[in-house]
């Protein structure tokens, strides 16, 4: 386990699989709901998804290191609402 909670125990993980993406989009969109439980939800992101987020990871940094609102959805990373394409990392 990577985590501990608060009391210095670490949490119990399981694993779901859904049949669709869609349902698994819903499921995601919705984690929200699960503040204040001591439930989270963690996504798992493709093996390409994985590789666009590791390419995005630095501008992210940036973004966030200079007070710019920064945020990823799955793969893609929004910088002041606006998204960040893998392709527009050389400017």
């Amino acid at each position: 386990m990577r985590g501990r909670l608060h009391d210095g125990t670490t949490p119990d993980r399981f694993f779901i699989q859904l049949g669709t993406l869609i349902e698994a989009e819903e499921l995601v969109s919705n984690r929200h709901k699960l503040k204040g439980t001591g439930f989270c939800l963690l996504d798992v992101l493709t093996d390409d998804e994985q590789r666009i987020h590791n390419l995005l990871w630095p501008r992210f940094v940036e973004a966030r290191d200079t007070k710019r609102e920064a945020q990823f959805n799955r793969a893609r990373l929004y910088i002041d609402k606006v998204e960040v394409l893998p392709g527009a990392l050389t400017t």
